[in-house]
């Protein structure tokens, strides 16, 4: 973890914003660890649409196919 670069001193919070909710743990996990380490706040805001279907569903198949 030494290569993280730091937070700016005396921020207390940082705000991590992905499209996917796996995307914290593949892209951002051990910056966050390091930070909630030296006792910083840590929120997520998650941008998923869930109105969607998962890709490889019968479901998905419908929407496509409703799509046109």
């Amino acid at each position: 973890m030494a290569d993280l670069l730091p937070l700016p001193e005396g921020l207390e919070r940082a705000l991590v914003v992905v499209a996917h909710p796996d995307d914290r743990e593949c892209g951002g996990s051990g910056a966050v660890a390091w930070w909630t380490a030296q006792g910083r706040e840590v929120v997520h805001l998650i941008r998923a649409s869930a109105d969607r279907p998962r890709w490889g569903s019968r479901a998905v198949r419908r929407y496509r196919r409703r799509e046109g």
